[in-house]
């Protein structure tokens, strides 16, 4: 319901996907968020991804983000929106859109399916000794649909060589 008398608590589950499943999550949430201030989102994720999720989202009065090694501080078990339940998968639309479907079972536009930005201001990567410039290429994927096959990596690589740039 868009408005509501009372204050809900919803729980989101990234339980299933990789990396890439979890960033394109992170859009739904931030719109859901925005969006329902009569409910309370509780985003139970992976603990590696948890610093970069708190990093996009920011913080909200109506978030709390936790990682799965806490859930033993917290009541196991409750209902939740998981991801990994529903008939369709994300291998069938785009990741976002399926967020979109799965959590909050509505279509939104373009301009809300953005991949948030994390706040780098506390992020200190002097000690990698990094250029100024360069490219990072991820070439690891979940599923074979989502092969990024290494004719195409091999040929960015090539035209960013080209351009002078460094990988």
């Amino acid at each position: 319901r868009e408005i509501q008398k009372t204050k809900i608590h919803v729980n989101i589950m990234f339980d299933d996907g990789g990396l890439g499943d979890c960033i394109a999550r992170l859009p739904c949430v931030k719109y859901a968020v925005d969006n329902y201030p009569h409910a309370t989102f509780h985003v139970w994720l992976p603990d590696y991804f948890k610093d970069f999720a708190v990093s996009c989202l920011g913080s909200h009065k109506n978030l709390v983000v936790r990682a799965f090694s806490e859930k033993d501080k917290h009541k196991a078990h409750f209902f939740a929106r998981a991801f990994s339940i529903h008939g369709h998968t994300n291998l069938a639309t785009h990741m976002t859109d399926n967020a979109f479907s799965i959590l909050i079972n509505k279509a939104v536009g373009p301009e809300h399916k953005n991949y948030l930005q994390p706040d780098l201001s506390e992020v200190d990567i002097d000690h990698f000794d990094l250029p100024e410039d360069y490219f990072v290429i991820t070439t690891g994927f979940t599923a074979e649909v989502r092969e990024f096959l290494p004719e195409h990596v091999n040929n960015i690589i090539k035209y960013l060589r080209v351009k002078g740039q460094r990988i």
